[in-house]
């Protein structure tokens, strides 16, 4: 969250100063884009910790990646049954989620594939065309805000939903 922050004000700040509209970019789509040209339904994971991740289903279409499941925040097992009812032949899983959940993709995926370990990193190009694409449609630099999928510990702590894993 803390890094997300940061970024984000960074950006505010430079855009302000310059009088410059911002785009929304999709983390997850940014990091799918790195197997835009696959014939296979491509699934990004991040690690987002406490036994979740962030993972979205995307289908290369043109060039561009068509949405099969929005970014979500969810447990592997959620995603297990996402890919099972949103797709229908092979799954091209990359991103730094597989460090911890490969084994389980594997054993519970039939047709899952793995991108080659430098294809699981975010590229700065990626963001660049999603953002010249305006994939979140321009905004001001008022208007930029993060979008989160969960909650942060501070939040839930303050809700005493936090369980401290």
């Amino acid at each position: 969250f803390t890094g997300l922050r940061i970024g984000v004000s960074a950006i505010k700040g430079l855009a302000w100063s310059m009088k410059k509209p911002v785009s929304r970019v999709s983390t997850l789509r940014a990091l799918a884009l790195n197997a835009a040209f696959s014939c296979y339904t491509v699934c990004p994971v991040l690690d987002a910790r406490k036994k979740e991740l962030y993972a979205a289903l995307y289908r290369a279409k043109g060039n561009t990646m068509e949405p099969l499941l929005k970014d979500s925040v969810l447990g592997p097992e959620a995603l297990l049954e996402a890919v099972a009812e949103k797709t229908d032949g092979p799954v091209l899983f990359l991103g730094n989620g597989l460090s911890v959940y490969r084994g389980l993709i594997e054993r519970e995926v039939k047709e899952a594939l793995f991108a080659p370990e430098p294809l699981w990193h975010i590229r700065a190009s990626n963001i660049a065309l999603l953002a010249v694409e305006k994939e979140g449609g321009p905004v001001s630099a008022l208007e930029l805000a993060p979008l989160y999928l969960r909650r942060s510990e501070a939040e839930l702590k303050t809700e005493g939903r936090f369980s401290g894993s």
